[in-house]
């Protein structure tokens, strides 16, 4: 066996066990019973909770009636929810919070029995609340599709931001939230946290930058009919919207309607014949139409890392073009240039 090959598939297998890894540590799809349908978004009132405790007492009114709080959708010990709330128990010791009254609450729907359940509570660091949802009643009501899940809400019952609890900088937007729940801070400063570059100036935009996000995270975790729906409601309220149109090209190339993907990625170039994410989706798309297009796809690869030589997903697809050609110790080659760009970032 060639240097070349066994380099290649060192990077092929470490690849996967990240990936792997990942979607098991940080979050996992729900069953698919949990509606993925009209999700809450920030600005609109918070579903009522009426849940058990793990002591089996049923709550008699609306735990988020007239209290701000923040909500965990997860399960007991597993990795990301207990990552979750860690972050939201340290989070709430600012001093800043002190005076706002502000409740934390774990939602797990495990079908163990309460007595485990209990035992379990004790042995990590969780919100003294935590209420039993076995039959996913609120995960359905706040569209729960993976976890964990954070939902902050303020006084009026009313949401301020969702996310999920292992979302990079997960820290400071909890706090920012929090800070705009309380009146602390304005929402624009949140919006701009949100998405810095383009802050979304309207309710519309807002919506469709929520649903952008729900359909990405669908996307990754396999859901790609989902996904493509929860785009197309977003570019539906907000045309022209970048975000969800690359998101719906890139799950077009998912589902193998490559026609669909190609239009999108060039409407895009239509407005921004600069842009680097509709270049690279192009080159994907012809990767994954076989040998006929491959030329086509060499050359969008070779004039994006003519101009950016370190942009790791372009190296990362001529790994996959040289490995669909079987030029394996090539292929090894830009697998090794996209995992040191990625580490050099």
């Amino acid at each position: 066996m060639s240097i070349g090959v066994m380099k290649y598939r060192i990077l092929r297998s470490t690849r996967m066990s990240i990936a792997f890894a990942l979607l098991v540590v940080l979050g996992a799809p729900l069953p698919s019973a949990v509606r993925a349908d009209e999700a809450p978004v920030a600005g609109e009132a918070a579903p009522a909770i009426h849940l058990p405790d793990l002591a089996g007492e049923a709550m008699a009114a609306d735990l988020l009636a007239n209290h701000l709080a923040v909500v965990i959708f997860g399960e007991l010990n597993h990795a990301g929810t207990v990552a979750a709330c860690a972050t939201v128990l340290d989070v709430l010791d600012d001093v800043r919070f002190e005076n706002h009254r502000v409740i934390s609450v774990l939602i797990i729907a495990s079908h163990e029995p309460l007595d485990e359940l209990r035992k379990k509570a004790l042995l990590g660091r969780y919100p003294e609340l935590i209420l039993h949802d076995p039959n996913r009643t609120a995960f359905g009501d706040f569209s729960v599709i993976v976890m964990p899940r954070v939902v902050i809400v303020d006084a009026k019952g009313v949401i301020v931001h969702t996310m999920p609890g292992f979302a990079p900088r997960f820290e400071t937007m909890l706090t920012h939230s929090l800070l705009v729940a309380c009146g602390i801070e304005e929402q624009s400063a949140l919006d701009a946290l949100i998405d810095p570059e383009n802050p979304p100036s309207d309710a519309s935009a807002v919506h469709a930058a929520q649903l952008t996000k729900m359909a990405s995270e669908l996307a990754k975790h396999g859901m790609a009919e989902l996904a493509e729906a929860k785009y197309r409601e977003a570019l539906e309220i907000q045309q022209g919207f970048t975000p969800a149109i690359l998101g719906l090209a890139s799950v077009s190339t998912t589902l193998e309607d490559f026609d669909d993907a190609k239009r999108l990625y060039h409407s895009v170039l239509d407005r921004d014949p600069e842009s680097l994410p509709a270049q690279l989706g192009l080159a994907e798309v012809s990767i994954k139409r076989g040998p006929d297009h491959f030329v086509d796809a060499h050359n969008r690869l070779e004039n994006i890392l003519r101009d950016s030589p370190h942009e790791p997903r372009a190296h990362f697809l001529m790994g996959v073009l040289f490995e669909e050609e079987h030029e394996c110790e090539k292929s090894a080659l830009h697998y090794r240039a996209a995992a040191e760009a990625l580490l050099n970032k």
